[in-house]
């Protein structure tokens, strides 16, 4: 268990640190990269569920963003987001259990796939809080805003919260079990609620004492590179939407075949 806690902790960490890191991409404005990743996403999804060949082009998004930003193509997809992913898809054969239904789980896989994997490069090239700000600026109910930093900025301190309280248990266990016991489970669960609390007690005060009352204040800056980004590669992507680029190719090379 503290293994795969400190590996949860470390993936969260890593992306903090490629957000960090200076590229072509990181280097563009956050709103640009935060308007053509919904563009993308809403394109991806409203692909008919049958038209498997519609949905190749698209993956030529992630792996021209993680090429330019010099992201590592092992985190555009994590780990617990994979199983998931295909449970997903293939749950739609119980209920079409013929060509059609297979159709419609690789569609499912693959809109995830691809979808999931521009949110993590708009993570992995952007500050989280850059993101708040912008979607702030689009008008996003700052409670959902802030709801989604807070969780993703001290996700990390209920993980450490929950590798003490392990450590604690497996220091006082009489036997050396992997995991906890089920008698247990109760006793630890209310135990980390309670220290959980408290940390967010604590951390509340420290923010209520640097004046923090629950809204974003961000400067509204015009930067010219928004456009010359924002325009030419939405384009390009409700090109993708638009046209079946896989169709188009796999004809022309019939008919020079021809």
């Amino acid at each position: 268990m503290q293994a795969h806690i400190d590996s949860v902790a470390g993936e969260i960490r890593y992306l903090d640190e490629l957000a960090r890191a200076d590229s072509p991409i990181h280097r563009l404005s956050a709103m640009s990269k935060l308007i053509t990743t919904l563009v993308y996403v809403v394109s991806v999804i409203s692909v008919d569920r049958y038209n498997i060949s519609g949905l190749i082009p698209f993956a030529t998004y992630p792996i021209v963003i993680a090429t330019l930003s010099d992201t590592p193509f092992r985190v555009l997809l994590p780990r617990l987001a994979v199983p998931f992913v295909i449970f997903a898809g293939l749950s739609t054969l119980l209920f079409n259990r013929d060509i059609y239904g297979l159709t419609i789980s690789s569609s499912i896989i693959i809109k995830s796939l691809l979808t999931v994997s521009s949110v993590v490069l708009l993570i992995a090239t952007t500050p989280i809080y850059a993101i708040s700000t912008q979607l702030s600026r689009l008008k996003v109910p700052q409670i959902f805003t802030m709801a989604m930093l807070m969780t993703y900025r001290y996700v990390l301190v209920l993980l450490d919260e929950v590798a003490l309280a392990s450590t604690a248990y497996r220091l006082r266990s009489p036997a050396k079990n992997k995991g906890i016991a089920l008698r247990d489970i109760g006793s630890f669960l209310g135990q980390l609620l309670l220290r959980s609390l408290g940390r967010a007690e604590r951390v509340y005060a420290a923010m209520k004492c640097r004046a923090f009352d629950g809204t974003f204040r961000y400067k509204t800056i015009d930067n010219p590179s928004e456009i010359r980004y924002i325009v030419p590669v939405c384009l390009a992507i409700i090109l993708l939407r638009i046209t079946n680029i896989s169709l188009l190719v796999g004809n022309l090379f019939l008919g020079f075949a021809r």
